[in-house]
């Protein structure tokens, strides 16, 4: 998701995390308050004794945002300011990470509310790492969950960091409600226009999975289109909703032979349509009719919307969490904590459909890795086949290079270079490398990119990865 600045910014790294400019202005004409470009500050205009919501409740599908403070912390029991140890003065946001176990802290939240080993009932936050640690909790999508156990009291902290986590909560919230109010506009343009989508992520598990939806945040619309279609679709939500694509195509014909997805950007909300899962390889090898070729739905403002089926959605967070963003994000390990623990939203996970699935999208080491390194990242206390199966599954040469093509600052080129060997022709195989090596002048233009500098880059930094 490409993102502009953020409201009230924690680091330099937590612009790369919020939604877009767009967004935040709607978001926070919602909110109430224009967000304050101040850290740790309230919004002008806006009383530091009023937090924001925190708390998402359905009516006619749609979130209503309520406004009570979190729960009064016993001050016996959270730790003191004077507690802490003095920080190094002029600390940038990586020396803090590196000096604080910020990472670990996120993965605290992440986990907080499962049967887990981590326990947030513990957790002391460094005063002078609390901005890096906020910023994390926002690239990592798990303010709603740091919010919850706040105020359900499982979280003790001192009073001065819960502003701030009521009001980016409450920043996220409003922007999810814009979000979700963009998805049934888009949902209807498709299907005026007859064409076969799923929801996937981010709004499809908050309103499925998650008991709460609050407590699952996202930035944009990800839909997964009828690739017969594809094209027809981005063109179909330009057209009623004045939607602007992103970028260019990569060359003539790319998007519908072997592109991933469309990013098209209306009203302010990214809208993602979806050819495939994910890049690379294991994008390629999805056999594309089916991802609709199952139809489960879920309720948003009052309408059913299509979603992806249970296996097929399992096997999707797995490649999140593993062929996604890198570092992963903790909210997609999160993610496949909630499936694979069920519940009254989510329904009991069946171990062999998923296996059968995985086997077929040539995905089997991807699951298996995501599992392991949930239940290992979150110290995930329960029994599942899943589990059971993946810890004892070891990948062979092959998958372990595929899977590191997806790691590290180079993993965009290393994957795309991979995908050469998922292609099942040499005139597609030809075809790819040369869209890849001799992109359109439009596309190099709108990227700012001269011939030559994106394989100049490549090498780069897989020079400086290694």
């Amino acid at each position: 998701m490409r993102v502009p600045e953020a409201p009230p910014k924690t680091s330099a790294r937590s612009s790369a995390s919020s939604p877009s400019e767009a967004g935040r202005s709607r978001s926070a004409q919602i909110a109430g308050a224009e967000p304050s470009r101040n850290k740790g500050r309230s919004a002008p205009g806006q009383s530091r004794s009023t937090p924001f919501a925190c708390r998402r409740l359905s009516t006619s599908g749609l979130r209503r945002y309520i406004i009570p403070p979190l729960g009064v912390v016993d001050s016996e029991q959270s730790p003191s300011i004077d507690e802490y140890s003095t920080p190094i003065v002029g600390s940038s946001g990586s020396d803090i990470r590196r000096q604080w176990p910020v990472d670990e802290w996120v993965a605290d939240v992440a986990a907080s509310g499962l049967p887990s080993s981590r326990r947030l009932d513990s957790l002391v936050v460094h005063r002078f790492a609390w901005t890096e640690f906020l910023a994390a909790c926002e690239e990592n999508r798990v303010l709603g969950l740091l919010a919850e156990a706040l105020r359900a009291g499982a979280c003790h902290l001192p009073d001065y960091p819960r502003e701030s986590v009521e009001s980016r909560c409450g920043w996220w919230l409003a922007h999810d409600l814009v979000v979700e109010r963009q998805l049934l506009r888009v949902a209807g343009v498709l299907q005026g226009a007859g064409v076969e989508f799923r929801v996937l992520k981010g709004v499809a598990l908050a309103n499925s999975v998650y008991r709460d939806p609050s407590l699952r945040l996202f930035g944009d619309i990800d839909l997964a289109v009828d690739s017969d279609h594809f094209v027809r679709a981005a063109e179909a939500i330009a057209a009623a909703l004045s939607a602007v694509r992103e970028l260019p195509e990569l060359r003539p014909g790319f998007d519908q032979r072997f592109g991933r997805e469309i990013l098209l950007r209306s009203d302010g909300t990214e809208v993602d349509l979806h050819r495939t899962l994910v890049d690379g390889p294991f994008g390629l090898w999805i056999p594309l009719d089916e991802l609709v070729a199952e139809k489960r739905t879920f309720l948003l403002g009052g309408q059913e919307l299509p979603r992806l089926g249970d296996p097929a959605r399992f096997v999707h967070a797995c490649m999140a969490a593993v062929l996604g963003d890198w570092p992963p994000r903790r909210i997609a390990q999160r993610d496949i904590a909630e499936l694979l623990l069920g519940g009254e939203r989510a329904g009991t996970l069946e171990a062999a459909p998923v296996q059968e699935l995985a086997a077929r999208w040539r995905a089997t080491a991807v699951v298996a890795l995501a599992i392991r390194t949930t239940v290992a990242d979150l110290g995930l206390e329960t029994d599942h086949p899943l589990i059971d199966w993946a810890q004892g599954h070891r990948p062979g040469p092959g998958d372990r290079l595929l899977l590191a093509s997806y790691r590290g600052r180079a993993r965009g080129y290393t994957s795309q270079a991979l995908s050469v060997f998922a292609l099942p022709s040499w005139r597609d195989r030809c075809d790819y490398v040369r869209a890849i090596l001799r992109p359109s002048r439009e596309y190099l233009d709108a990227r700012g990119f001269r011939r030559g500098d994106r394989l100049r880059r490549a090498v780069g930094l897989r020079a400086v990865q290694r």
